[in-house]
């Protein structure tokens, strides 16, 4: 008698266990991490070790990290994909193995890179958090964008967040068009401004943005909230030179409107 053969289970489909946002920003810490070790000098053969010591706690614990967000290792084998380059013929010279190990750094962001613009394609199923307390729920200070190599700019998702959490304030202002339209605009500028400023600083300033935002909507704005958050906006503007010019002026259009309200109530 013919056994029949067994049909093998159908793989579960690959889905997010955290939320979102959560992990965005779990894979840009990392993208940005990695971005810095590819960056470190190796001028002799210990620097070279020390690098690539590095680079392997980065990688195994990037890999760990897709693990754990995923509910299956897709994601974590893409990411792994072939590591390290065997040397027929003996070993080559220094500068030909810092060489190839850079290119091996750059690979892994590349593929780290593609996982992070896919991310918000998979299904979100949360099952609860990261465990790990160095996979905590605080924002990561770091940069405001990351460049790879022969891939482009990624952006850091908690600058982001900001900006768009200005303009569903802006959508609900409770002021006159005219008002609302320019702070639409400042939400634009202050975004462009961002991406070239440090990441403990850009923070700030949209900060500052959503201050500035929350107290338009106010029925009673308060005037010394909203001259010190224009305050602050107008210090990044300047900082950061021509760029910055367009802040400046829908900042001194903006308050003087704001304060013209206060004295109003």
């Amino acid at each position: 008698m013919a056994t029949k053969k067994s049909t093998p289970a159908p793989k579960p489909k690959t889905v997010l266990v955290v939320p979102l946002a959560q992990a965005k920003e779990k894979v840009f810490r990392q993208l940005d991490k990695g971005n810095e070790i590819s960056k470190m000098e190796m001028r002799n053969e210990e620097e070279y070790k020390q690098v690539k010591a590095k680079h392997r706690i980065w990688s195994d614990y990037t890999e760990q990290l897709l693990k754990q967000i995923f509910n299956t290792d897709e994601m974590a084998r893409k990411f792994s994909g072939f590591f390290g380059v065997s040397f027929g013929g003996g070993e080559p010279p220094l500068h030909k193995r810092i060489e190839l190990f850079r290119d091996d750094i750059l690979r892994d962001l590349e593929r780290l890179a593609s996982i992070y613009e896919q991310l918000e394609l998979f299904p979100v199923v949360p099952t609860g958090t990261l465990p790990n307390e160095e996979l905590s729920d605080q924002p990561y200070k770091g940069s405001a964008s990351v460049t790879i190599h022969n891939y482009g700019t990624i952006y850091n998702p908690q600058i982001r967040q900001g900006s768009q959490r200005s303009s569903q304030t802006i959508t609900s202002v409770s002021v006159s068009d005219d008002i609302k339209g320019l702070l639409e605009q400042l939400v634009q500028e202050v975004e462009k401004i961002s991406v070239g400023l440090p990441a403990e600083t850009a923070r700030q300033v949209k900060q500052d943005l959503n201050v500035l935002s929350e107290e338009a909507k106010s029925e009673t704005p308060r005037k010394e909230w909203l001259q010190l958050s224009a305050e602050g906006l107008k210090k990044a503007a300047t900082d950061v030179g021509e760029i910055g010019k367009p802040v400046l002026e829908l900042v001194a259009r903006i308050v003087p409107l704001l304060l013209a309200i206060t004295k109003t109530q």
